[in-house]
């Protein structure tokens, strides 16, 4: 005898997990945003390193310096400290 219980019924929700699909779209989202603020901070960094050597650059031309291209070097700031102590004082 069937007694006509049918629990076969779906209220539109997709069957299986949704919340991987879910979790890796904010995942993209997030390394999106890092990864643009990384691009940002380097291109900063770019140009504030720019701007620095030409201004040492400079500095170094009027002050006679025998290297003004030394301005160019990452660590120029030990290599003309005392063009700048020279300059303040």
């Amino acid at each position: 005898m069937e007694y006509g219980n049918d629990f076969d019924f779906s209220y539109g929700v997709p069957d299986g997990p949704t919340m991987s699909s879910s979790g890796s779209d904010i995942f993209s989202v997030i390394m999106t945003v890092y990864l643009v603020v990384i691009v940002a901070a380097v291109m900063i960094g770019i140009v504030k390193y720019v701007f620095k050597s030409i201004a040492l650059y400079r500095l170094a031309q009027r002050t006679g310096n025998a290297n003004p291209w030394m301005a160019w070097v990452p660590l120029r700031d030990l290599i003309f400290r005392e063009i700048l102590q020279a300059v303040c004082l």
